[in-house]
């Protein structure tokens, strides 16, 4: 890993999400998030494009988020992405 760039604070907490993708549903949970971004762990490996934008719910908030980074496990069916919010925010007080 290298030097970490962010100062919010990343809260680890699973909660399922269902991304609508390519006209394809692909079923995730988050990993870790803050105001600004989110780590999904994807439970398939596919192919998601960098900057690549999409719009998800997520414990009653409506997200608009970009792809940043992306890493396809070799050893289990699953995709980790690293997203940054662009449009809407989490209630993250809602979510603890």
């Amino acid at each position: 890993r290298g030097v970490e760039k962010r100062n919010e604070v990343r809260i680890k907490k699973e909660f399922p999400v269902a991304l609508a993708y390519k006209k394809r549903i692909l079923n995730a949970s988050t990993a870790d998030f803050s105001q600004k971004g989110l780590r999904l762990q994807i439970f398939e490996n596919t192919f998601l494009p960098v900057g690549d934008t999409f719009n998800f719910e997520l414990k009653n908030s409506l997200i608009k988020a970009q792809v940043i980074w992306v890493k396809n496990k070799t050893d289990a069916p699953e995709t980790l992405a690293g997203l940054k919010i662009l449009d809407g925010k989490l209630n993250l007080l809602g979510m603890l």
